[in-house]
């Protein structure tokens, strides 16, 4: 599925930002439009929760910061998205309401985003210098596909349905069977 038609244009990103202090819901800027964010699922939430959870110590031991939806994230083009999960380890990424340079994201796929999680995201996120892994996670079925950073630049793309996924570049395993496990029906 593609964008919905915009909801109006911003000239720029600082003038995003402004707008989004004028309102509680949350907006994606891209190309100098802003699209709504729709509100998601119980069992999107719980496998964002989930992640969340798992990962806080671990990312709290290495001096990193584990953030939900609720910050905004600047591309390189000056694109502003709301990843699911976001982790943060670099000191001077250190704006309270704006980040730029992730290591991890964690998009969790929906009818309505898939589209736009696997494409357009997907090459804007690759080209964060910062980021090291990049995983979109299903949200019907134990599946987890992981874009990682190699030493060359280049991005490896694994698929993974059982078993551990780690969370690079934190030294943190989590059984997929688990994250899904009791999980409510969509």
């Amino acid at each position: 599925m593609s964008r919905p038609v915009p909801i109006q244009t911003a000239p720029s990103f600082e003038a995003y930002l402004e707008f989004l202090d004028t309102t509680q819901e949350r907006y994606e800027f891209v190309d100098g439009n802003l699209f709504q964010i729709l509100g998601g699922t119980e069992r999107h939430n719980l496998l964002a929760g989930r992640i969340i959870v798992s990962a806080f110590s671990v990312a709290t031991e290495h001096n990193c910061r584990l953030l939900f939806s609720d910050v905004s994230l600047k591309t390189p083009d000056e694109t502003g998205y709301f990843p699911d999960v976001m982790l943060i380890c670099d000191p001077s990424d250190n704006q309270a309401r704006v980040k730029r340079k992730p290591c991890l994201i964690i998009e969790i796929l929906s009818p309505s985003t898939e589209a736009i999680d696997r494409g357009e995201k997907l090459r804007r996120y690759c080209q964060i210098p910062s980021l090291q892994t990049y995983i979109l996670l299903s949200q019907n079925e134990p599946r987890a596909e992981i874009y990682s950073r190699l030493e060359t630049g280049l991005w490896s793309y694994e698929v993974l349905e059982q078993g551990l996924l780690v969370l690079r570049p934190l030294p943190l395993e989590i059984d997929l069977a688990v994250l899904y496990s009791n999980l409510p029906e969509n």
